[in-house]
């Protein structure tokens, strides 16, 4: 997994062991980055989550941060799937308040057509008013 970051240096990391694990670092990370003590996990898996695994609200926002966390074994060439992305996009539009900003974690390689996918993501939920997805 490589983290980037305006403050961090590129890192590389051990992927975690389970997704149990990947939803505590998220946390961690999250909760640094946005100054957020109070950032948590979203229930339990299975427990309508609504696309959210981490939520926070960043210092100096005014509305709340959403994140999914996609575990993916590199190793065995698991990716991130344009169907999973519209997929937590359109639970996490019910999330409860709205989310001003959506975005997936994950331990597989980066793609460029996924990248691309996020991209065309952002400029049609720009229009409409949606959250941001990164």
């Amino acid at each position: 997994m490589v983290i980037m970051s305006r403050t961090l240096t590129d890192k590389q990391i051990s992927p975690p062991k389970d997704e149990n694990e990947f939803q505590i670092f998220t946390l961690d990370f999250f909760r640094e980055r946005w100054n957020d003590p109070k950032a948590n996990q979203n229930g339990i898996k299975g427990s309508g989550q609504k696309g959210v695994d981490v939520y926070g609200l960043p210092k100096d926002e005014d509305g709340y941060t959403g994140v999914q966390c996609k575990l993916k074994d590199r190793q065995k060439g698991r990716k991130l799937t344009a169907d999973e992305i519209y997929y937590e996009i359109g639970k996490a539009k019910d999330f409860t308040p709205k989310l001003k900003e959506f975005i997936i974690v994950t331990t597989a390689s980066r793609d460029t057509k996924i990248q691309a996918i996020e991209r065309k993501i952002n400029l049609e939920h720009k229009k409409k008013g949606y959250l941001d997805f990164k």
